[in-house]
């Protein structure tokens, strides 16, 4: 899956463009401390819920897919 098919995925998912960490956590299948390395330096809305797109970005970088 590219960048973008995985974000049309966890959009749907989701339920919309935003998430929280427990939802990111339960999309890939592990604990929501893990999901905070593709979290790092990434802008929250109301302290909580970040911009899908900007996650699947940090993910396919940590993998150096893009």
């Amino acid at each position: 899956m590219n960048a973008k098919e995985v974000a049309e995925d966890m959009k749907k998912f989701c339920g919309g463009g935003f998430a929280t960490r427990q939802k990111i956590a339960n999309y890939i299948g592990i604990k929501p401390d893990h999901v905070d390395r593709f979290l790092v330096g990434l802008e929250r809305i109301d302290n909580k819920h970040y911009f899908i797109p900007d996650v699947v970005d940090n993910m396919m970088k940590r993998r150096g897919i893009r």
